[in-house]
């Protein structure tokens, strides 16, 4: 149909059908979507650094208490556990408060996008049909869901994990005589 119609009207006119222009306008959004990824996992290895030198200064900060637990008994095992389990404590908190603020805010400017371009775009036919078969309700978008979260969640403790394990080894293998010559 749209070939015929290029053929009767010629060069004079662009004609172009509702999936061309559909397609065209997710090109910039999957280049959007590329560039986020690409963010993300930058972000998600500034956070293991931040994470690893904050665990470092920490160790070094109680290296005091660390010289004493050794002398009472602590195995290495216990220590290293022990500043696992803080760095994954921070790291769960932080994805939860991140996750509301992420729900609150994200929700408030999808569903602002979506009702600016359903009153400037096409109303009706193809492209609303198009649009309702992959985005489900225009009306009211979602963009958290609990597989989100879980997924978070999980990252943030392999985040905690990553960043803590370096600093916690350290901090195990410190002697009690080597505390108290370092203090």
């Amino acid at each position: 149909m749209i070939a015929k119609i290029k053929g009767l009207l010629g060069d004079k006119v662009d004609v172009s059908s509702e999936q061309e222009r559909f397609s065209q306008a997710l090109s910039p959004l999957e280049s959007i979507a590329k560039t986020t990824q690409v963010a993300a996992i930058g972000s998600l290895g500034a956070g293991v650094i931040i994470i690893f030198f904050a665990m470092f200064i920490t160790v070094r900060q109680r290296i005091k208490e660390i010289g004493i637990l050794k002398a009472i008994g602590a195995s290495n095992r216990h220590l290293v556990t022990q500043f696992v389990a803080e760095t994954m404590t921070i790291s769960v908190f932080a994805t939860f408060l991140s996750a509301g603020i992420s729900f609150l805010a994200g929700n408030s400017i999808v569903n602002s996008l979506v009702q600016q371009s359903s009153t400037s775009g096409p109303g009706s036919g193809l492209g609303r049909a198009v649009g309702q078969f992959f985005l489900g309700n225009v009306d009211s978008l979602q963009v958290f869901d609990l597989k989100t979260l879980g997924y978070a969640l999980l990252i943030a403790v392999g985040i905690g994990i990553l960043g803590s394990i370096g600093p916690a080894l350290i901090a195990s293998r410190l002697k009690p005589a080597e505390v108290i010559r370092l203090e």
